[in-house]
């Protein structure tokens, strides 16, 4: 399942992209703010956990209201992570699409430790990010409540 999701590189492209240094990106990151609004709303989700596994979305609501995010990923030998920032790609309409994409992403990274042949990954851990695939897919998986009767009188 794919979010929709708002295309920010125009805007970025507007404050003067990426990669600018000292003052220019400061002046570009002025620009976003200004842009962006204040963020109303700030929210940490555990996503899902098992053993010392962790999938977690971080969330913020904007001045103009749509939804950024970031996220939290680890297992006890590896991690990735970032919160929502003026810098995001990504928007989403919706606090729901932003949490059901950080799900996505992190479905696929603990994919790759269930996958990896590293061997410093050990297989208590490949468990864990086994059982967290579970509760990922439930998230970003739509469940089907079936059909329905409906009443007629």
């Amino acid at each position: 399942m794919t979010v929709d999701t708002i295309d920010l590189s125009p805007v970025i492209e507007q404050a003067g992209g990426r990669g600018q240094m000292g003052e220019a990106y400061k002046r570009a990151t002025e620009f976003l703010s200004d842009w962006h609004g204040v963020f109303a709303e700030g929210e940490t989700v555990i996503l899902a956990q098992s053993g010392k596994c962790r999938a977690i979305a971080r969330i913020a609501k904007t001045g103009r209201g749509h939804w950024l995010s970031g996220h939290d990923y680890f297992t006890p030998t590896s991690g990735s992570g970032g919160g929502p920032n003026v810098w995001a790609r990504l928007a989403f309409q919706s606090r729901d699409d932003a949490i059901r994409y950080e799900a996505e992403r992190a479905f696929e990274w603990f994919r790759g430790i269930v996958d990896t042949r590293d061997s410093c990954v050990s297989d208590a851990t490949k468990r864990d990010a086994e059982r967290i695939l579970g509760d990922l897919r439930q998230l970003v998986t739509p469940t089907f409540a079936g059909p329905q009767q409906l009443m007629l009188f």
